[in-house]
């Protein structure tokens, strides 16, 4: 009895008119990239009150723009279905989205021992590199080289020390999107263990909750 009430409160959340969205203030204009924001609005003919998510650049003098964003207006109720129905589909089946397969199976190949292991042999290289920059400056102190070669071999090493630089930086960007995914499959998994069969019985606050917690990931 209390999951056929449970189902009916969620089926009533989902009416046109109840005025709530489980994807406020998560929605950004694909035109533009801007946020969008909810309007509600009278539909003609019809004594029903329905509400809609509008891009903020309709109204370029209000966010710094200087043309107006061509994208339509779009039914909030509307996609809040289309993202619900890809959500439950991707906690119960995540490799149906092949999206986030293929950026998973290629984090996979970058494991974190891997990428640690990379950090390790850039640092070495890094420390060889300053050694012998020191080494040079002490060669020129006891007049061994010139000051023109101490310049030029040191602008050498200096574009080698930029260069690992730029290599560790981006070790550790792959670092850290690995370690992302690693959260997002783990998050996915955890909400499909705890809903089980029970999406279609959430009410509309606990579908929001979902929304909230995959997609601010």
């Amino acid at each position: 009895m209390q999951l056929q009430r449970n189902a009916e409160v969620a089926q009533r959340t989902y009416q046109p008119s109840s005025r709530r969205s489980l994807l406020r203030r998560l929605v950004k204009c694909g035109a533009c990239g801007l946020g969008m924001r909810g309007s509600r609005r009278l539909k003609r003919g019809k004594h029903a009150e329905y509400l809609y998510d509008d891009c903020q650049g309709h109204s370029p003098l209000t966010c710094g723009r200087v043309e107006r964003c061509p994208s339509r207006s779009v039914r909030a109720d509307r996609l809040d279905t289309v993202v619900w129905q890809a959500l439950c589909q991707l906690l119960q089946h995540p490799e149906m989205i092949p999206l986030l397969h293929q950026t998973w199976a290629e984090a996979k190949e970058h494991n974190l021992s891997t990428l640690a292991a990379q950090q390790e042999q850039l640092r070495q290289r890094q420390q060889r590199l300053e050694r012998q920059s020191q080494r040079l400056l002490d060669a020129y102190q006891a007049e061994i080289i010139s000051l023109e070669e101490l310049q030029s071999r040191r602008r050498t090493l200096s574009a080698e020390l930029a260069q690992i630089e730029q290599e560790r930086q981006q070790v550790a960007r792959t670092q850290q999107q690995t370690i992302h995914w690693c959260q997002v499959i783990a998050h996915a998994e955890m909400f499909r263990q705890l809903l089980g069969t029970n999406l279609a019985l959430l009410s509309f606050e606990e579908r929001q909750a979902v929304v909230q917690c995959l997609l601010t990931q």
